[in-house]
């Protein structure tokens, strides 16, 4: 058990981008000599998923060591406790806390909690947990790429357009297949227009993009083909499944089945708590909003979260609500400045030119921005852009 006699526990359950940003604000506002903070994650490092799909291509610039951050730099600087473990369930007191429990059987108690699990990723992007596995699992998915002549990349979202781009950037000459089920790329939420655009500079890179089309088995047939929902078969040495995400968020059965949507993710209130649980919170991916999922979005779930948790403290009524976001992308298509995208959905929409989204993302990935945005070390040479957590796509 690690409640503190003296002190109350806030847990915040994951280490990604918004379980990181809410414990980096929490530790500048919370009274430290009452409250506790703790981080629970089932990776002791931070993954910045756009900079996974380079590094899982090339050995060129070490990415590996810098898309992945110990969460000990962290805790040391900001006083905040790391348990290393995965969330099995809930017991939840709705006036005074409750405890969690870990698949390993350890019990931690909570005054507040809060929930920011995230989603689980397909294909090269489901990283292990260890660090020791998971550079077994970037060298192997290397070996993949450099061997295949014909790359299929299955799903037609954010992950499949910038892992196209890149494999152009390091294959030219290899074939690279997107098969997405949709009538167009991305999310419907980003304007038809725009999204065709992507599709034209995919396309002018000699990517195959086959839409309105499905892949039921990813597995390649004897005659080195894939087998698509309309019959149709392509060649395929690779098959890179890249299509959705599912919500990690099968722990809260614990607390009731109305808790999630048929799909799983949180009900939450517009101050961002669980439904009948007021001492829980929820935050990032998992929420049932109507937004697109991904990181831009953080911040505004830090700053409602933060001042109504700090309220619930002081037994004050919670007057902060979320309203949703602006929406937010950046398509990268490799390192090139000529062949990027990006947009805003912000004064009625607003779309960025090839420089500036090539300056705010395709050269660097975010990834040095981001180190600095959330606290960790700088480990490389200065890098472009000014938005550290804008439209990361993923």
């Amino acid at each position: 058990m690690h409640q503190n006699a003296e002190r109350l526990n806030i847990v915040v359950v994951g280490g990604g981008l918004a379980g990181l940003t809410a414990l980096k604000s929490l530790s500048d506002e919370v009274d430290r000599s009452k409250y506790g903070l703790i981080l629970v994650t089932a990776r002791p490092y931070f993954t910045h998923l756009p900079g996974t799909i380079r590094a899982i291509l090339t050995a060129e610039g070490s990415l590996e060591d810098r898309i992945r951050m110990p969460y000990d730099e962290l805790a040391n600087k900001n006083a905040f406790k790391v348990i290393i473990g995965e969330l099995a369930s809930i017991e939840d007191n709705e006036k005074q806390g409750g405890v969690i429990t870990l698949g390993s059987g350890e019990r931690v108690p909570y005054t507040v909690l809060v929930l920011a699990t995230g989603r689980r990723h397909q294909g090269p992007l489901d990283y292990p947990d260890t660090l020791e596995q998971s550079d077994e699992w970037i060298a192997r998915w290397r070996t993949n790429f450099k061997k295949a002549q014909n790359i299929v990349l299955v799903g037609g979202g954010a992950a499949a357009t910038e892992m196209a781009g890149e494999i152009k950037d390091e294959w030219p000459r290899k074939n690279v297949s997107i098969i997405h089920a949709k009538e167009k790329l991305l999310n419907d939420q980003y304007p038809s227009a725009w999204r065709d655009g992507v599709t034209q500079k995919l396309q002018a890179r000699g990517v195959n993009i086959i839409l309105n089309d499905y892949v039921d088995n990813l597995e390649i047939k004897g005659d080195g083909t894939l087998l698509l929902r309309k019959k149709h078969a392509i060649k395929a040495d690779l098959v890179v499944p890249l299509r959705g995400t599912v919500p990690n968020t099968r722990f809260l059965l614990s607390l009731g089945e109305n808790v999630l949507t048929n799909h799983g993710y949180v009900k939450v209130l517009p101050t961002l708590q669980l439904r009948e649980h007021p001492r829980t919170f929820a935050i990032g991916d998992i929420i049932d909003w109507v937004e697109h999922k991904q990181g831009v979005n953080c911040a505004g779930h830090v700053s409602v979260l933060v001042p109504n948790l700090l309220a619930l403290l002081k037994g004050k009524p919670l007057k902060k609500e979320y309203q949703g976001s602006h929406e937010a992308i950046i398509i990268s298509n490799g390192k090139a400045c000529a062949t990027s995208a990006g947009y805003s959905s912000f004064l009625g929409g607003i779309t960025c030119g090839d420089w500036l989204s090539s300056l705010f993302k395709s050269k660097s990935l975010m990834i040095d921005s981001t180190r600095k945005s959330l606290g960790f070390r700088d480990k490389s040479l200065a890098e472009g852009g000014i938005l550290p957590a804008l439209g990361i796509g993923l």
